[in-house]
């Protein structure tokens, strides 16, 4: 089919109009910092600093990333407020969706503008903890998206030629080694792109059927191959820098390097007294100083961990909670003078692992037996469990779809955080270019004009949200059920059928993605839960779902969308 229509001025400037809203809305809306969360917010604030975080190193330097933070200094050079930045990034996105749609739907203007308008109005930019909240989730979210639509253009273009076939591959390794950086659980989409790139290969190679010589081949091949190299250069720079400041050369030693690794053993250590929410219980802490020559002659550093401030001074009362053991082991190495720089960290649990290591392998140790660790850094969890995060995970997707547990505009801020983080809140005033976090009243007068309109739009997304959902669903089933029934004439149906087939599997690709990432976040995040389930928290931990649902979204219709060609040329044929 041709293209119904050219993109030029004219078709341009709706778009923009509808972009200078959304920025407007954005500012006017505002941002909340709860300065209160140390470990969270307030310490993503005191790395914008960039001078003193490199040049003056704490021992909290490296326990998260550094990409937002970053992101945030640099652009605060600009004088423009940090609402005007999500902005741009959530038409950024919107403006990435607009010309994969125009590309997948072949110049169909119309539904590259529906794509458009549903990503720049996304709710996820008007929530409380995952839009408003002045921390990195609220970029995240535009970011994936920006991220994959590029990731799609490189698979898209492997066999174009030209200067924007380049630009794509370009943009695609620099928005992905950004995404990736913003967050320490990088690596789901570390292997989104692996298997990106091994597509665009094989969409390369498959160019010599269609008659490409083998060096063209050869180098679409390799070319396709430019953003995973533009991210291992991006990783090798940011590990250089840590290296040539901290010593190690690690992105975060939280998760990562020997400090890491420890964590994830003592959460492996057999322990009766393990569940879903205590992942490094008492006696298992224990058993490690033990079987550890190196720790056991540090009994200081158990007693701290042993009444740690986090736990009401006594942790065998009140268990450690969920990752909880990572931070406070470091706090307390800090507290015992036994945290003298990131290098030393680094050696002396390089030493103790070896001793546990041993450990294990001559049975002084035990892994805990029935159950699953996924994840090293996370715990180790029975059957039973698993179900209980099963069940988190649905619940995820009623956040996705149904918006659950969405709150429009702000959060709250209590005068007793604001006193009791004064510092740490004007070092984000500066950064943020929001000089009322000290005092919310005007900027809430503002802001509760939105929330009417915001609560409106909460409503229309989710009814699309749900007949997409439910359209995607009745596609996807419907393409399987014609592709078994196709099996006996396989090659007859592939010739047919290979786009409708193509666009229906990278559909149920997606599906796959958006499972196996909420999942493994309700890995993670489950032990938060406590009683029941808190959907906004949990909406804050899965921000990348909604964006990955989009695009399942989008390649199922794409799929009806050649269907319908296919029905029509029929019709035309007979």
């Amino acid at each position: 089919m041709k293209e119904s229509g050219k993109f030029g001025f004219v078709q341009t400037v709706p778009l923009c109009i509808l972009a200078v809203i959304r920025l407007f809305i954005s500012v006017m809306l505002g941002i909340w910092y709860p300065a209160g969360q140390v470990w969270d917010d307030q310490l993503m604030v005191s790395y914008m600093n960039l001078s003193a975080h490199y040049k003056e190193p704490v021992y909290y330097a490296l326990v998260k990333n550094m990409g937002w933070p970053a992101l945030v200094s640099v652009f605060s050079r600009t004088g423009l407020p940090y609402t005007a930045l999500t902005a741009l990034l959530w038409i950024g996105a919107a403006v990435s969706v607009f010309f994969l749609l125009k590309r997948l739907f072949e110049g169909r203007l119309w539904v590259a503008v529906v794509g458009y308008v549903y990503v720049l109005f996304m709710p996820q930019a008007f929530d409380a903890w995952s839009g408003t909240r002045f921390y990195r989730n609220s970029a995240i979210a535009p970011f994936v998206i920006i991220t994959f639509a590029f990731m799609i253009q490189a698979v898209l273009r492997a066999r174009d030629k030209g200067i924007f076939k380049v630009l794509s591959l370009v943009f695609a390794g620099v928005f992905f080694s950004l995404t990736y950086f913003l967050k320490e659980d990088g690596k789901w989409i570390l292997a989104c792109l692996l298997v990106a790139m091994l597509i665009g290969v094989g969409h390369a190679i498959y160019g010599r059927k269609l008659k490409d010589s083998a060096a063209v081949v050869v180098k679409n091949a390799l070319l396709v191959l430019l953003p995973l190299v533009i991210f291992i250069a991006a990783d090798l720079g940011y590990k250089g820098l840590n290296n040539k400041y901290f010593g190690v050369f690690e992105v975060n030693t939280r998760l990562e390097s020997e400090f890491g690794d420890f964590c994830a053993k003592v959460y492996s250590v057999e322990s009766p007294n393990r569940d879903l929410h205590v992942w490094a219980p008492y006696d298992a802490i224990e058993k490690v100083f033990d079987a550890s020559p190196t720790l056991s002659e540090h009994k200081n550093l158990l007693n701290a961990i042993m009444t740690t401030s986090w736990c009401d001074n006594d942790i065998v009362a009140n268990p450690i909670q969920g990752d909880h053991f990572a931070w406070i082991l470091r706090n307390c190495l800090k507290a015992e003078g036994m945290y003298t720089s990131e290098a030393d960290v680094k050696a002396f649990f390089g030493k103790v692992n070896d001793e546990l290591d041993a450990a294990f392998k001559n049975g002084t140790l035990k892994k805990q037996s029935g159950t699953v660790q996924l994840f090293k850094n996370t715990g180790a969890f029975t059957g039973e469990e698993v179900k209980e995060i099963i069940g988190v995970t649905g619940a995820s997707f009623k956040g996705a779809i149904f918006l659950d547990g969405y709150v429009p505009g702000l959060g709250e801020v209590t005068d007793e955080e604001i006193f009791d983080n004064w510092t740490s809140i004007d070092e984000a005033k500066v950064y943020a270019h929001a000089d009322y976090l000290d005092d919310y009243s005007g900027q809430i007068k503002k802001s509760e004009k939105l929330v009417p309109v915001i609560k409106i739009l909460f409503f229309i997304y989710k009814c699309i949200n749900v007949a997409f959902c439910l359209l995607s669903c009745g596609i996807i089933l419907f393409e399987a059920a014609k592709f078994f029934a196709g099996l006996k004439s396989l090659k007859s149906y592939m010739e047919k059928n290979y786009k409708i087939f193509f666009s229906a599997v990278t559909a149920l690709m997606f599906v796959g993605i958006a499972v196996c990432y909420a999942f493994s976040i309700s890995w993670f995040s489950t032990f938060i839960f406590t009683e029941s389930i808190n959907m906004t928290i949990l909406n804050f931990y899965n921000i990348a779902l909604p964006g990955i649902v989009f695009l399942a979204n989008v390649f199922a219709l794409y799929s009806l969308y050649h269907e319908i060609i296919l029905m029509r040329g029929s019709k035309t044929h007979e």
